[in-house]
């Protein structure tokens, strides 16, 4: 469900395209049917999880009803989850607790491994693309929820690039010796590397919100931070983070000032060009009923062709 919601959004580099790394995951051992979540440690506010090298999504949706549980005892949660399997987009995590009432806050590396981006100034990829999602409820609506990699793009895109023959816009990947690159194959033949959120000029930002997640993501959690376990593949360390807006004040009052900041928001002035002003995490299409997906030629004979294979 959560594979194909991603497509019907139109955010194929996080859809049903990667049941191809499940299947690859599952036939070399490092993704386990099957598998329990463990509490390793807990107190009422917090709780450390082992996903047991189970599958991420469900791992994830699991952590994210626990956090939401401890900000409904102590209005504030905070949960790690460790040896877990690729969780995908971050934003159903983060939709889910703020659809309990609570701002939700979900962050995650690739548990030591996934070295993909460049940090800003250099030209090797010591990151992951360390991705923030974030969920703020709204009692007269859908949440408002954004979900976005501290890269320039996903590997995802530029994997969805690469299944288009398309180039990726300028200020996106690097080589390595400083050139330009817009190839995306170069990605993934080690010829290149992402930059940071902010390109070459201001990918200081992106690599300071990077090193945030390591620490939340890879470091509380023990799994690593990126570049511990470098042959490690698809697997996700997760921070979540819960808040209860009643905790703090009264909860009427927090969601009618954040419908009037809103509001304000939307009302600015757009420039030339824009039709409207629009509130991150608001845009996009949304999933309808009966809604179909479009699906590449050359990745549904990928698809089809794991039937075939052997576990």
């Amino acid at each position: 469900e959560v594979l194909i919601t991603s497509d019907k959004r139109g955010i194929e580099s996080h859809g049903i395209g990667r049941v191809r790394t499940y299947v690859k995951a599952l036939q070399e051992g490092t993704l386990r049917t099957g598998a329990q979540l463990e509490i390793i440690r807990e107190t009422p506010a917090i709780a450390l999880l082992d996903a047991g090298q189970g599958f991420g999504v469900l791992m994830a949706l699991e952590a994210a009803r626990i956090v939401a549980a401890k900000a409904r005892l102590m209005g504030i949660g905070a949960v790690s989850l460790r040896n877990c399997g690729d969780v995908a987009r971050l934003e159903p995590y983060a939709e889910r607790i703020a659809l309990d009432g609570f701002i939700g806050l979900v962050m995650a590396n690739d548990a030591g491994s996934g070295l993909v981006v460049a940090p800003h100034g250099g030209t090797q990829a010591l990151l992951s693309t360390n991705p923030i999602a974030a969920g703020i409820p709204r009692p007269s609506g859908r949440p408002i929820v954004f979900d976005f990699a501290t890269s320039q793009i996903a590997v995802g895109a530029a994997r969805a690039a690469t299944l288009r023959h398309e180039r990726v816009p300028d200020d996106t990947l690097i080589g390595t010796e400083g050139e330009p690159v817009t190839d995306p194959e170069t990605l993934f033949s080690g010829l290149a590397a992402l930059l940071p959120l902010g390109g070459l000029a201001f990918g200081f930002k992106g690599t300071a919100l990077s090193l945030l997640v390591e620490v939340l993501a890879g470091g509380l959690s023990g799994d690593g931070l990126s570049g511990s376990f470098p042959e490690l593949r698809g697997h996700n360390s997760v921070f979540m983070l819960a808040i209860d807006p009643s905790a703090f004040g009264e909860p009427t009052k927090f969601h009618a000032d954040v419908e009037t900041f809103l509001s304000r928001i939307r009302s600015n002035k757009p420039r030339p060009g824009t039709a409207s002003v629009r509130v991150p995490g608001e845009h996009g299409p949304r999933p309808g009923p009966g809604q179909q997906i479009q699906v590449l030629d050359t990745l549904w004979t990928e698809l089809m062709a794991l039937k075939h294979t052997s576990k």
